[in-house]
């Protein structure tokens, strides 16, 4: 059918009914008309042939029309070496290895189309010419005969209508289908844009005629991205584009989540700001509230022991001040001991400040004396234990330094 243009079928038979109506000869169409159904039949077994041959090699399409154009050699493979597609900036498609394109396409409705349009054009012819002569001979008959004649003709025509128009848009999309192999001969996949610039047709209408083929099975690996902006002919690029999209999907999720984990650190960032700005006033205050009881208690021994207090305390604040990460290290001492020592400062005062020294404030006073050596001693233990990680850094850092000029033989004189 390669040669005949199917659309003329039916105007050749419209052309032989009103030829025979104007002439009254009515010998000749029978002929006219028997000699276009036969050229048809001699067309649909020319192209069921074709089908037949191509489903023992899928390589050889019919020698007369486009495919056999683009496929006529089996042994051919594409391979098309371009730029990265505009559709990403890293998109990772592959158009280097394109591989058989026969396999990625099937003409689906090549038979159909015809057997439509032939079936529908006879009808046509015949069911037209029913109508026309009994159009003409009408008033001969009985009314409700020619009616009856005419409802059970017309349901005919209208069918052959159909099937004439179901047709001819098979055809039609068979050659906007040759129209797209023809361009996407060479690639794997191709943009909606520039197979609108190719074909003529709007990008919105392409879009809708790739989905039906597709479900048809025209493109048996055929696939649209999701922006419909590509198509891809094989299941390996819609594999790409998949993997394509899950690392798209996963770097802006990451993109997200950083300003999140960041105003999440800086917030962290400034809790802990605020709750070493807030240990360290108390921690001022402790060690004001220390100073002012030295002022006021009298006595030797325990001044001495309230200016080594202050002493030990101002170390411990001064220390975490300038390291941060060791604040969680203090807080039983800021939860417990500062406020308990403290309070013992504010007990001792209160028994120094009596007139009368009995046997009971004395003791207590003694006690408190007492127990000021433990607190210093264990404040101090408490700014020592701070260094130890110093003490490990630089032990560590000392045993290395040793180790090495031990092996370049630095540390030992040879003779």
């Amino acid at each position: 059918m390669d040669k005949r243009n199917f659309s003329s079928i039916g105007n050749e038979i419209k052309d032989s009914v009103k030829k025979a109506v104007n002439t009254r000869d009515f010998n000749q169409l029978n002929k006219d008309i028997g000699n276009t159904i036969n050229n048809t039949l001699d067309d649909i077994k020319s192209s069921i042939g074709y089908n037949h041959n191509n489903s023992k090699n899928r390589k050889q399409w019919d020698n007369k029309d486009i495919y056999n154009e683009r496929y006529k050699d089996k042994h051919y493979r594409y391979n098309h070496h371009s730029n990265k597609p505009p559709h990403e900036e890293n998109q990772v498609y592959d158009n280097k290895n394109v591989t058989d394109h026969m396999q990625f396409v099937k003409p689906v409705g090549r038979i159909s189309g015809i057997l439509f349009t032939v079936f529908g054009s006879i009808g046509l012819g015949l069911f037209g010419i029913a109508i026309i002569v009994m159009a003409i001979l009408g008033y001969t008959l009985d009314n409700s005969l020619y009616f009856t004649i005419l409802k059970g003709l017309a349901p005919l025509f209208i069918v052959s209508m159909l099937l004439t128009g179901k047709g001819g848009s098979i055809r039609k999309r068979l050659k906007r289908f040759k129209k797209y192999i023809k361009y996407t001969k060479d690639k794997n996949y191709c943009m909606i844009k520039e197979l609108s610039n190719y074909t003529g047709l709007k990008k919105r209408f392409i879009i809708k005629d790739l989905r039906r083929m597709i479900s048809l099975g025209m493109f048996p690996e055929g696939h649209l991205d999701d922006q419909k902006t590509c198509f891809m002919l094989n299941n390996e690029s819609y594999d790409q584009y998949l993997k394509l999209q899950e690392k798209m999907k996963a770097e802006k999720l990451e993109e997200e989540q950083q300003p999140r984990q960041k105003t999440k650190e800086t917030n962290n960032d400034e809790i802990k700001d605020s709750e070493l700005k807030k240990s360290i006033e108390e921690g001022k205050l402790y060690i004001r509230q220390i100073r002012e009881a030295n002022d006021v208690i009298s006595g030797i021994e325990i001044t001495k022991k309230l200016y080594q207090l202050e002493n030990v305390t101002s170390k411990i604040f001064n220390y975490v001040e300038s390291h941060p990460e060791k604040l969680s290290d203090i807080q039983k001492f800021m939860d417990y001991y500062l406020p308990t020592t403290a309070k013992l400062l504010n007990a001792y005062k209160e028994l120094d400040m009596q007139s009368s020294q009995g046997e009971n404030i004395c003791s207590a006073k003694m006690e408190i004396e007492n127990t000021l050596d433990t607190i210093n001693l264990a404040f101090e233990n408490l700014l020592d234990s701070l260094f130890q990680d110093v003490a490990m850094d630089v032990a560590t850092d000392i045993s290395v330094l040793n180790t090495m000029l031990k092996q370049e033989g630095l540390t030992e004189k040879d003779f």
